[in-house]
């Protein structure tokens, strides 16, 4: 996304910091969402599933 912003000519311009909240916040996003399919499967499926 940042580089998009960079060269889309709209008065928007490459931030490295913007970018690296942005990976972090994905890969954070990504670790929660296993996190909670884990527990969903663990604690929600039907015994004998």
């Amino acid at each position: 996304m940042e580089v998009l912003q960079g060269v889309s000519g709209l008065g928007r311009e490459f931030d490295l910091v913007d970018m690296v909240a942005n990976l972090i916040g994905a890969i954070l996003g990504g670790a929660f969402y296993l996190l909670y399919r884990q527990i969903v499967y663990k604690y929600l499926t039907p015994v004998g599933s």
